[in-house]
């Protein structure tokens, strides 16, 4: 029994969102004039107790099964608690431990739940939720783990979706997020709190993880649509993932590194920003990367993530690269020898001069001196059967004066 005084938008949503429900108790009051036209003059009470109920309560979000609860009705005011329910279907069902529903002034419905769900189908439910566009970066994660979540949403019952409102918190327990586009960037570990509201999109106060085997810790904020992700922590480079063994088998120690990771939009690719004073990296190889563990070999590194390749632009004193990865490996690249801070401030703004045109790497610039021997040596030792640089076409102008 539905009281025709309700609001008839409201009306119109219990008649479509309440499915097959078993009434476990229910109660009736009528107090006032039983006169038809005397709608001012009595008050009406309602009260039922459910089980194994459905509830689709808005076609953007998954519906609820095996429920249980209560729900009152207080002449034109319904409130309903939910002890216990399902959201989703299939594989991508979640449990609701508890939720409640309740009318607010102007054709607005309140829905609060409390559920624990796999990352990965929390991750489902939002990007096909009145969320997607917003959510849209999460995308590009394939995620693991577990999350406790809260939602607050605030539903309008009209067609024009005035007054909507959604909150959303979830706190990650063992969480691991991969960058789909880049295999090798792998967070593990990952503890802590991400939301997202209206104003201040997706964000996080600071999340923790481990990144190649190193503690990091994580803040999350949305800057003009746009994921930024901002990461600080220590970097061990032999465990990062490298297109050549030459590097990977003769570089040792951690060093303190920060970094900002902006998710891709329509216009622009992902992109990772990363710096570093190198200081605690020792690299055993020959002048003109020779380098002490005690030195600081100041780092600024960026890394495109383009829909066929990977464009790394790095730089530190006295060398400049811009390298193409493609399936992990070199593609093209440009290395630019005798590299200084004042050419460095007047290449800014052109990271994306051109690579040479043949498949291979360029080595140009100038240098005090080079040791052609203990080169031939190191690359010797180092190239494996396996790597693709064997075949690769190296050339090199570079000015020597020693």
């Amino acid at each position: 029994y539905l009281p025709a005084i309700l609001e008839p938008r409201l009306l119109d949503w219990l008649d479509s969102a309440i499915d097959d429900t078993d009434i476990v108790e229910a109660g009736f009051i009528w107090r006032g004039s039983l006169k038809g036209t005397s709608h001012q003059q009595r008050s009406i009470q309602l009260y039922g107790q459910f089980a194994n109920g459905e509830v689709n309560y808005d076609p953007g979000w998954p519906k609820l099964s095996e429920l249980s609860g209560s729900i009152t009705l207080n002449d034109t005011q319904l409130t309903g608690n939910i002890d216990s329910a399902r959201a989703g279907e299939g594989s991508e069902q979640v449990h609701v431990e508890k939720a409640s529903v309740a009318t607010l002034p102007g054709a607005l419905l309140a829905v609060k739940a409390e559920l624990r769900s796999p990352l990965n189908t929390a991750q489902h439910i939002l990007l096909n939720s009145p969320l997607a566009p917003q959510l849209a970066a999460l995308a590009d994660w394939q995620v693991e783990g577990r999350t406790q979540a809260t939602l607050d949403l605030t539903i309008p019952l009209s067609k024009n979706r005035q007054g909507e409102d959604y909150r959303v918190s979830a706190n990650i327990e063992a969480g691991q997020m991969q960058l789909s586009s880049f295999e090798p960037v792998i967070f593990s570990e990952m503890e802590g709190v991400i939301a997202y509201n209206n104003s201040a999109g997706l964000h996080s106060p600071g999340m923790r993880g481990v990144l190649w085997g190193q503690a990091l810790n994580a803040t999350i904020a949305t800057h003009e649509g746009r994921l930024q992700l901002d990461a600080s922590g220590l970097l061990d480079l032999s465990l990062a993932p490298a297109w050549q063994s030459l590097f990977t088998d003769n570089v040792s120690g951690t060093t303190n590194y920060t970094a900002t990771f902006v998710a891709p939009n329509k216009t622009s690719p992902a992109t990772l920003s990363l710096l570093s004073s190198l200081q605690g990296i020792a690299i055993d190889l020959p002048s003109p990367l020779h380098k002490p563990a005690d030195q600081a070999w100041p780092l600024k590194t960026s890394l495109q993530f383009r829909a066929n390749d990977l464009l790394l632009n790095a730089q530190t004193d006295g060398l400049k690269a811009q390298l193409s990865i493609a399936n992990r490996q070199l593609a093209a690249g440009i290395i630019t020898l005798g590299h200084s801070d004042k050419d460095s401030d007047k290449d800014s703004d052109k990271n994306n001069a051109p690579l040479p045109a043949f498949k291979g790497l360029l080595i140009k610039g100038q240098m005090s001196e080079f040791d052609l021997d203990a080169w031939l040596a190191a690359l010797q030792a180092g190239t494996k059967p396996d790597d693709s640089i064997a075949d690769f076409d190296t050339r090199a102008v570079v000015a020597i004066d020693h």
